[in-house]
């Protein structure tokens, strides 16, 4: 919470330390998830990718840290098509019966549609 509290007050140095010394006392899908937006806001890809991969392992049902882990990841490197349409259909497993997400896994399925056809395009020389 106090990682939380210093990321609405737009601090992030002080909030990852708090999600640090959170996850230090033991391994918590929040504060992974949370210093993985804060990673993902300031673009550091790879750290997000991190935070988030752990969020999953913290709770491998946390369709959120599936979305934002495929965010990051295809953000790093959107030449590595095979790992970015597993990625996304991963967060799709997660996310598809869950009606907040509706809106997202339709994106998401939409995205990965792309991926494959941009694949196919490549792999035919177009």
């Amino acid at each position: 919470m106090l990682g939380k509290s210093y990321e609405k007050e737009s601090k992030p140095t002080d909030a990852i330390a708090a999600y640090e010394k959170s996850n230090s006392i033991k391994d918590n899908y929040r504060a992974d998830y949370g210093l993985g937006i804060i990673y993902l806001n300031q673009e550091n890809f790879a750290e997000a990718a991190k935070a988030f991969k752990a969020a999953l392992k913290a709770e491998p049902k946390g369709y959120l840290a599936a979305y934002n882990y495929a965010i990051a990841v295809e953000s790093q490197n959107k030449d590595a098509i095979d790992q970015n349409i597993a990625n996304w259909q991963e967060f799709i497993r997660l996310a598809k019966n869950n009606p907040k997400a509706k809106n997202d896994v339709a994106i998401a399925e939409a995205h990965v549609k792309d991926l494959k056809d941009s694949k196919t395009a490549k792999g035919s020389g177009n």
